[in-house]
């Protein structure tokens, strides 16, 4: 877990240095055809503006929780008494991740919460804990940015800005595909997870639609690599027989 945290954090916090090139324009104009003219962002934040209070405390809360809910999620698979399954769903586990980060590299963008001028003071009436979390990191850019020109400072490394793809989007709904793969019970939770995910990574001005479905896509290539690792595993190994066949975990 440490080595994969610092293969991921250093990229992921050094990606305005490795290519200073930034797509959250054409990001935009993306969204806006996906979505037949209407900014995303801007709808659904304006929706959330108009709902009782305690509607965005939650998504709020819930989105601010993912490192939480994502390692909750890995622990339960990683925990399968089935070892080819959780030797599979780590390789899975590992490779969207690295996939992910070198995507952020291929397209950097910093996400509409800092792209879009008005939306900062907004986020932090109805998203106080996503304005928060974008406030700390945006410090950390600039910081970043102080130290690629000379100057001595201090960064965090797991405070990187990266929007494309959305790895909150892709982590939870790979959990859901291998829920469904390893035929668990928790299979509507993990689906549950992944919908509220994807509506909160564009409500709080994380992410623009477009990362969420291209985290979806890189979730969809490391579960095929997770499963052809299980069916790779299962030709190597003798099924277990402490293990029973009907096991639903």
């Amino acid at each position: 877990i440490g080595l994969l945290t610092v293969a991921y954090s250093w990229p992921k916090v050094m990606v305005q240095v490795l290519n200073p090139r930034l797509w959250d324009a054409q990001l935009v104009a993306l969204d806006r055809l996906l979505c037949f003219g209407v900014d995303p962002n801007e709808f659904l934040l304006t929706v959330f503006e108009g709902s009782p209070a305690f509607v965005s405390f939650l998504l709020d809360r819930y989105y601010h929780a993912f490192v939480l809910t994502q390692s909750i999620g890995a622990a339960w698979f990683l925990c399968d008494p089935r070892a080819r399954f959780r030797s599979a769903f780590g390789a899975g586990f590992i490779a969207l991740w690295m996939i992910g980060t070198w995507c952020y590299v291929a397209v950097p963008a910093v996400g509409p919460a800092y792209f879009f001028e008005d939306l900062p003071q907004r986020l932090w009436v109805t998203f106080p804990a996503a304005a928060n979390g974008q406030a700390a990191l945006h410090a950390n850019y600039m910081a970043v940015q102080g130290l690629a020109s000379g100057k001595e400072t201090l960064i965090v490394p797991h405070f990187g800005i990266a929007a494309m793809p959305s790895l909150h989007v892709g982590i939870h709904l790979f959990l859901y595909m291998w829920a469904v793969f390893a035929k668990s019970r928790l299979r509507p939770v993990f689906l549950a997870m992944t919908l509220l995910t994807f509506l909160g990574s564009v409500a709080t001005g994380w992410h623009y639609v477009v990362d969420g479905l291209a985290g979806a896509v890189v979730a969809a290539v490391a579960f095929c690599l997770a499963v052809a690792a299980a069916k790779l595993l299962r030709v190597r190994r003798a099924p277990s027989k402490s293990v029973p066949q009907s096991y639903n975990p």
